[in-house]
This record gives structure tokens, C-alpha cells and sequence, in this order.
């Protein structure tokens, strides 16, 4: 094959290939492969970005967004499925200062040797980068990532800093909880107080505390529909509650999935507080969730 110029084009490889049909109609099956290549296709796509020449672009007429969904999800199942090699692969490139890509992922692994990576990153200038490793310490949940999180609250990026809540909110201790609790009290961002006061009550509850009584704030629904989908889509596909009216839910936590042979598609709560409502079909989910705050 050559360019208009004259000069030689490189045919994509078998696995170059693979990426171009991510976001068309058969993108579920090439997802698939993917994930079961593992660690070639992280690493390709880690490299290729870095040298400036990514091999993952969209076919032509291709979805964007489920294009750079199916990427995201590549990384994550990759991280768990092969959690050994996914962390030793990022704590290699860590001598070289590239591993942003994947801080991300690296709670996935659930691999305590990442803990120092991701409280590295979560110092990093960049807001992005900072709450990647966040989010990755709460999927961590190592009690030891408490004074990172604990720092992280005064994050400028509000963003980041409720991030910092919720994972406190799985790995936090007693210094935490009484942190949370002042932040929880005052305050005129409800949504803020709301955050600390759904961290300190998971909190409580892991460490086997009494509960206190919280104000009723705010209430939000939040639904996950697969109804759109035709029949022939849906085959093979289950939705998968996880919550009932009653439950106290931290921010971000999931609330329902939708389970196929290729991952799942969460919803996730709002905001901190406690389910009021759950309405569900064979392809819907709704849940509402009131926010509740300090008293």
C-alpha cells in the first residue's frame, strides 16, 4: 500500500485492526478479544499514545463515545483480569515518570505495592491525574491510602476533593470520621456536607460505631434503561439491582447494572444518602436517593 506521495503506508497488524472496529456494530465481539489479549493490547495502547501515533482511532462512522468507553473498559478489565502484570507493568514505567494512563486503573488490581504510585499521582498539578488516583484508592480500599485521602480534602478542584470523601468513606479510621463529621455540621454547600456526611456514616458502619441522626436533604432519581435496545440486543443481557429502599449509599456507589458476556454498565448514586425508592422492569432500574447532612 502507498501514500498519495509515493512513500509506503504500514498495513495495520491483527491487533491494530482490532481497535479500528471498536465503536461499530460488531464492537461487543472485538471488545471481547481484547480483553482476553490482555496486557498487548494495554500496552499498545499506552505506547502508541505516548509516541505520538495512537493505533486505537475510530473506524470511519464509528460511535465516538462508545469507542472511547470500550478503551476505558479495556484498561479496567485488563487490570482485572490480570492484576499482577497490569500493576508490575505500571510500577516499571513509573521509573519513567509515564504512568498517567494508568492511575486509573490501578485500584483494580487490588495490589497494595500500587499504593505508593497512586498516592504519588494524586499530588500531581494536573486535576485529572490527581482524581484518577483518588478513585483508585477507593476501589483499593487500603486502610493505609487514610492520610493521602485526608490531604486530598483540601483539594483546589472540588471535584477531587469530593472523591477524597467517598474512598474515606471505604478505608478511612476514626481521624477521618472526625473530619468528616466537622465538614458534615457546617457549611452552605449541602452538597459537600451531604459527600462527608455519607462518608461518615460508612464509616460508622464499618467500624461497627453508632449511627447519628442526619438532616433530610435533597432527593434525586437516577435510572438506567436498556429499553431502547431491540430484542436481538438484549439476548444475553441481565439487569442486576443491588440496592433496596432503606440502604445508606456513599457518592459514586453502584446502585444497578447491566451484565452481558463483555462487562457491565453501572449506575452509580448521585450523591450520599439513603435509597427512598427502586422501581424496576425487565430492561429498567430507577432509584431514588435523598441526600441527608450533618445535624
Amino acid at each position: 500500500m502507498a501514500s498519495k506521495m509515493g512513500r509506503p503506508t504500514k498495513s495495520p497488524d491483527a491487533l491494530g485492526k482490532l481497535f479500528i472496529q471498536l465503536g461499530t456494530t460488531g464492537s461487543e465481539r472485538i471488545f471481547a478479544q481484547l480483553i482476553a489479549l490482555g496486557m498487548p493490547a494495554v500496552e499498545r495502547l499506552v505506547e502508541g499514545g505516548e509516541q505520538g501515533r495512537p493505533v486505537c482511532m475510530p473506524a470511519r462512522g464509528g460511535d465516538q463515545r462508545c469507542f472511547l468507553d470500550a478503551i476505558s473498559a479495556i484498561f479496567h478489565e485488563v487490570a482485572r483480569a490480570h492484576p499482577t502484570e497490569f500493576a508490575e507493568y505500571a510500577l516499571a514505567r513509573r521509573k519513567h515518570g509515564r504512568v498517567n494512563a494508568l492511575v486509573g486503573y490501578l485500584g483494580a488490581t487490588r495490589d497494595p505495592r500500587v499504593l505508593p504510585l497512586l498516592v504519588e499521582a494524586s499530588r500531581d498539578k494536573d486535576s485529572y491525574v490527581r482524581g484518577d488516583a483518588v478513585r483508585a484508592m477507593k476501589e483499593l480500599a487500603d486502610v493505609r491510602a487514610e492520610p493521602a485521602l485526608l490531604a486530598q480534602l483540601k483539594d483546589g478542584d472540588g471535584l477531587v476533593a469530593n472523591a477524597a470523601m467517598g474512598a474515606l468513606g471505604l478505608c478511612g479510621g476514626k481521624q477521618a470520621l472526625a473530619v468528616l463529621e466537622k465538614l458534615a455540621s457546617k457549611g452552605k454547600d449541602l452538597g459537600k456536607r451531604g459527600a462527608a456526611a455519607g462518608a461518615a456514616d460508612a464509616i460508622r458502619r464499618r467500624l461497627g460505631l453508632p449511627a447519628v441522626p442526619r438532616k433530610p436533604g435533597r432527593t434525586m432519581t437516577v435510572a438506567l434503561d436498556e429499553s431502547h435496545l431491540t430484542a436481538r440486543q438484549r439476548v444475553g443481557r441481565s439487569l442486576r439491582v443491588h440496592v433496596k429502599v432503606g440502604d445508606i449509599v456513599v457518592d459514586d456507589q453502584r446502585l444497578a447494572s447491566v451484565v452481558d458476556k463483555n462487562g457491565a454498565c453501572d449506575l452509580e448514586a448521585p450523591f450520599a444518602g439513603e435509597v427512598v425508592e427502586v422501581t424496576t422492569t425487565k430492561d429498567r432500574v430507577s432509584v431514588t436517593v435523598r441526600q441527608r447532612v450533618g445535624g
